[in-house]
């Protein structure tokens, strides 16, 4: 569920009705971060039950707690839409005036003018077919891409279908408020309680690798805490390769709840110093890289704690180690990291 009693359900559109009177899972109160389509940006908590999405292969129920991205697709309120089909009809007005009026009405409908401005290329007027030509050409320009589904993201994949979304009311410090769903772009749920730990127990499930020799981060037995860590170097032996470059790219983490954010690890570190190299960093929405810290060789394990820049919303963090010439060395050892706000006693 989002919002007050508002059940994620689905039909085929134009409705958007819900297909199932089936009981929903247990509600969940979830911090959330929602972007709407005008760019702002709203962080709070909304109650999540489940999302009812209609696929091409059928009705899909996705439990509120597997949702960690949901990406609105165009919804209509009965209002605009009516408002859009008036201006379309006054395109054809014999009156020049209405028929710009009209025109301009349309485009400032943005989104919600689409669905009508594309039933106007239809139809028998010429000038109300060209219009709606330009105007489209307009909004496709400024608006990009329109997605006509939502796109549901969790730990399993993702999935794309169609859902009745309500109005969804989001909690925040400084208030409430209720968006309707033709105002929404995306929402980002926030799955760690506003704290992020990994200690590979589950292995790599949630980070990405890559590599270019045999040279790999892999899980082996040698652990600060618990049964295992990460380890990058030769699988099963002691050593790594000449020219290394990998890379652990871990899973996208909300930050932007905290007061004074910080990211900590263990690590060890047995390498050639001032040839090889290994970094910690963080990559923030979009791509920018924000934090970056080389380590220092360390035959322990040693516990790093490292500032996340204020007014960061989302992370991700990277470990990197580069290699020039090989040693006998067995190269860099990670975890037990954290993603935390110091301010909250974490």
């Amino acid at each position: 569920m989002l919002g007050a009693g508002v059940l994620l359900a689905c039909s085929a559109l134009p409705t958007r009705e819900a297909v199932s009177e089936d009981p929903p899972g247990p509600a969940r109160d979830v911090m959330c971060e929602m972007i709407l389509v005008d760019g702002t940006r709203l962080l709070g908590r909304v109650t999540l039950e489940e999302i009812q999405l209609r696929t091409v292969y059928g009705l899909l129920r996705v439990p509120g707690t597997d949702v960690e991205e949901l990406l609105v697709g165009v919804h209509v309120s009965p209002e605009d839409a009516a408002r859009a089909l008036e201006f379309v009809r006054q395109m054809a007005s014999d009156d020049f005036r209405t028929r710009e009026e009209a025109a301009a009405a349309l485009e400032r409908l943005g989104r919600g003018a689409i669905g009508a401005l594309e039933g106007a290329l239809g139809s028998a007027d010429p000038e109300v077919v060209a219009r709606a030509q330009q105007i489209l050409g307009r909004l496709r320009e400024s608006l990009g891409e329109v997605r006509r589904e939502e796109e549901v993201y969790t730990r399993n994949g993702r999935f794309r279908g169609e859902a009745a979304l309500g109005p969804i009311r989001i909690r925040m410090d400084v208030g409430e408020l209720t968006i309707p769903p033709s105002k929404i772009e995306k929402i980002m749920f926030d799955r760690s309680g506003g704290r992020f730990v990994e200690g590979f127990e589950d292995g790599l499930t949630r980070w990405t690798e890559t590599h270019n020799t045999r040279t790999q981060w892999h899980v082996c037995a040698d652990a600060a805490d618990g049964r295992q860590s990460l380890r990058c170097g030769i699988p099963n032996e002691a050593n790594y390769d000449d020219g290394v470059q990998a890379r652990l790219e871990g899973p996208r983490v909300m930050v932007g709840t905290h007061r004074r954010s910080v990211i900590r690890f263990q690590y060890k570190l047995f390498i050639e110093q001032g040839a090889d190299h290994c970094w910690v960093k963080l990559i923030a929405e979009g791509g920018a890289e924000i934090l970056s810290q080389e380590l220092s060789p360390a035959a322990a394990w040693t516990q790093m704690e490292l500032p996340i820049p204020a007014g960061t919303r989302e992370v991700r963090p990277v470990f990197e180690f580069r290699t020039d010439g090989s040693v006998q060395a067995a190269g860099p050892y990670i975890d037990q990291i954290e993603i935390l706000d110091k301010a909250a006693g974490q």
